[in-house]
């Protein structure tokens, strides 16, 4: 049984790592590499090529800079998680993917199914950052399998989807809640064409309950209109 100090002890996937002579050995073939040095430089978003141990060889501007480092130096060997500084990194003593909260990471789980598969996989990533700002983003991981030199790396990229997260959620509310004023509006007006001899003072109440609820309907979509032009930066 593995014991929690055990250096391939884990909770989820495969704890092992290269060796810094590995890691050496395989950043020297990826340099040999030019067009896929040119590919991952291309890349929208943020790019790595891990190896078959989850670990970083190699990443494109767009890494360096969400990670606050300058040289990519400073990255290989690290997990992606480890890199990115997510919350549960270090939860369990081998690192990223080792843990219990890893067995539902999207960007684990792209991992691995692209390594098994041997070709891509794409999940929806939550991730929350250390430190006191409480700062998560919303991520589209894919994974994509493939050789080089004999040697089975992974190019994993990761798209922010924060924004599009939110405005889902602020169309569901939206749409939620015209429904709900539509409906009130609408069966106000049912009862209105279909009882005749309501009496003057409820009709009235009736009419300016219409024209109260219909009002706030109006107020919604205009609010909803801002919202979406503030998101498209009008």
């Amino acid at each position: 049984m593995e014991s929690f100090g055990d250096m391939f002890y884990t909770e989820f996937a495969p704890a092992v790592r290269a060796s810094a002579i590995e890691l050496q050995s395989q950043r020297n073939s990826i340099q040999l590499e030019e067009l896929l040095d040119a590919l991952m430089q291309a890349l929208p978003g943020y790019v790595m090529l891990i190896n078959k141990q989850r670990q970083i060889v190699a990443v494109n501007p767009a890494m360096l800079c969400v990670t606050g480092v300058a040289d990519t130096a400073e990255l290989v060997g690290l997990r992606p998680g480890e890199a990115l500084n997510c919350i549960h990194s270090d939860d369990a003593p081998n690192g990223c993917g080792t843990s219990e909260h890893c067995s539902v990471c999207g960007a684990v789980l792209a991992i691995l199914e692209s390594q098994h598969t041997s070709g891509q996989a794409s999940h929806e990533c939550h991730i929350a950052f250390k430190g006191n700002e409480q700062r998560v983003i919303d991520l589209k991981v894919f994974a994509t399998s493939i050789v080089i030199r004999g040697e089975q790396f992974t190019v994993l990229a990761l798209q922010d989807i924060s924004g599009e997260k939110r405005r889902d959620v602020l169309e569901r509310t939206f749409f939620h809640d015209v429904l709900n004023t539509a409906g009130g509006i609408h069966g106000l007006a049912t009862l209105l064409v279909e009882h005749k001899n309501v009496p003057s003072h409820v009709e009235d109440e009736y009419k300016n309950w219409l024209v109260e609820m219909s009002g706030n309907l109006v107020e919604e979509i205009h609010h909803q209109r801002k919202l979406m032009m503030a998101e498209r930066g009008e």
